[in-house]
């Protein structure tokens, strides 16, 4: 067990300097959670502990939609159980908030606890970016990030007919779907012109709206939400073009940021992310960062396998083996029922070659030395491997014949 102060404030298992070495997660998402892997498989002896916020284990977020969708039951959610931290020895805090981060005496505290440490990890994720619209807070107005937001929009979802979803991005248009499945008319609400503007160009877009069209969305795009109406709870959306959508609840989907509150008060540098080396190290001794809060040579990721691959780095480093992160080429990949899309890269370059067939579409893009840089593909996952090989090498690469 960590070098733990109970709730009385007394000293319980630590007389002297601990010969062991202790760390402490905070945060138990993909970063921290491979953390947890990798260091105890890299120090056997070594003190863990675990601070997670919500009430429960490790699960993944990305399958949310798939829960909200009636496709997943929420026991399929969970990827590492109680059990598994048991096994591996790490003392699992569920449901406690970690309140501060005492540097000068390497102590890390909740309202319960107090928990020393050699190395400490942030990887307290992100949280749901809420537009400045009135009417933001009002009843059935949700974001979806935890199961327990998942669970309240399925509270409405169960009576409800129509929804707006208010933005158009990957999670927005999942979540839609999800709860087209359900039965419900959905509305999505786009301030760019086209769907999915960080992964898709204007054509792709279209290709992949007229396949959502005919799955039953609606969508208005160019616009923005004005308000929000209501007395209590949401009663309609109204938009800058002067429409009004009555609707019984929203979920916005607009993006998230990256939590570094713990890190601004221990002093760590923070900029869009809290700001770490190629070591995952934060300017703070003895703390790292990893994940959705963390921002590498000024990017951000945000997105799954680079908080698994922080989180591999952080921890190799925290127990004493150089590692470095190299940073990632950000690809998506979402399905649209049972159709893919898949997104890789840059949007432009100097060549562009675009295929459609079938209801299949395939967009590749070339630098000045014939280099590919970037792809989308709708309908096929057949060359994603290879793609993603060409582009990580900086090598050319043909399209396959279809």
């Amino acid at each position: 067990m960590p070098c733990v102060w109970g709730e009385e404030g007394n000293v319980s298992a630590c007389r002297g300097k601990p010969v062991k070495k202790a760390f402490v997660v905070v945060g138990l998402g993909p970063a921290g959670a491979e953390a947890c892997t990798v260091l105890r498989s890299k120090d056997p002896n070594a003190e863990i502990a675990v601070f997670q916020e919500e009430p429960y284990a490790f699960y993944t977020r990305i399958r949310l939609t798939e829960y909200l969708g009636g496709q997943l039951d929420s026991r399929k959610l969970f990827l590492k159980s109680d059990a598994w931290f048991e096994e591996a020895r790490i003392s699992l805090y569920k449901g406690e908030r970690v309140e501060g981060i005492d540097v000068k005496e390497a102590v890390c505290y909740s309202s319960k606890r107090k928990v020393k440490y050699d190395a400490l990890l942030l990887a307290t994720g992100a949280t749901p970016f809420s537009p400045p619209i009135k009417g933001v807070n009002l009843e059935n107005c949700f974001t979806l990030r935890t199961l327990e937001d998942a669970n309240a929009i399925l509270s409405v979802a169960k009576w409800a007919k129509k929804g707006a979803i208010i933005g158009g991005g990957i999670l927005g248009l999942e979540c839609a779907l999800a709860l087209r499945k359900r039965g419900l008319d959905c509305v999505v609400i786009e301030v760019a012109p086209y769907l999915l503007p960080r992964q898709l160009d204007v054509s792709a877009a279209k290709f992949l709206q007229n396949i959502l069209e005919k799955m039953g969305l609606q969508f208005r795009l160019g616009t923005t939400v004005s308000e929000i109406v209501g007395n209590e709870k949401v009663a309609g959306v109204h938009l800058s073009s002067g429409e009004t959508i009555e609707v019984p609840f929203t979920v916005i989907s607009a993006g998230i940021r990256p939590r570094t509150d713990l890190a601004v008060a221990l002093g760590a540098t923070v900029s869009k992310g809290i700001v770490v080396d190629d070591h995952m190290k934060t300017s703070v001794e003895g703390v790292f960062a990893a994940g959705d809060c963390a921002e590498h040579k000024g990017k951000v990721y945000g997105i799954w396998p680079c908080a698994e691959a922080q989180g591999r780095v952080a921890a190799a480093n925290m127990v004493g083996i150089d590692a470095t992160f190299e940073g990632i080429v950000p690809s998506n990949t979402m399905k649209v029922s049972d159709v893919p899309v898949f997104s890789i890269g840059a949007l432009d370059g100097s060549k562009i070659l675009v295929f459609e067939k079938d209801g299949i579409f395939r967009r590749f893009v070339y630098d000045d030395s014939d280099r590919l840089v970037g792809a989308i593909l709708i309908g096929t996952l057949k060359e994603r491997k290879e793609i993603v090989n060409a582009i990580t090498k900086q090598q050319g690469y043909k399209p396959m014949e279809v």
